[in-house]
């Protein structure tokens, strides 16, 4: 099922990121599918913010101006299956790239 686009994705990041990390289990899936964890930093401060809904999109598009936390969901592997999260905090001091599944959220 295709994504409403709230916004097109900028060239000029959104938000700033701090310092960014990378869980264990997320830098594995996103090695597997030959995608640098960079890449997904860049579409997430750019406005780009995968699989979340339209609702949660404008709330990232409200959040990146105001403050709030931003979090992004993209799908990873050739099957599409595997997710991997970007959320940077509302202090825009911490990027964090993680599995979901770490968590303990269901997919």
């Amino acid at each position: 099922m295709a994504q409403e686009k709230v916004a097109p994705a900028k060239d000029s990041p959104l938000f700033a990121t701090g310092e960014v990390s990378v869980s264990r289990s997320a830098l594995d899936l996103l090695t597997a599918a030959g995608i640098p964890p960079r890449a997904l930093v860049e579409r997430h401060v750019s406005g780009d913010f995968g699989l979340v809904g339209v609702h949660a999109a404008r709330e990232n598009l409200q959040a990146a101006q105001t403050g709030v936390r931003v979090l992004s969901r993209y799908a990873v592997g050739e099957d599409g299956t595997g997710e991997v999260w970007a959320m940077t905090d509302k202090t825009r001091s911490r990027t964090m790239l993680f599995d979901p599944r770490e968590y303990g959220v269901a997919l």
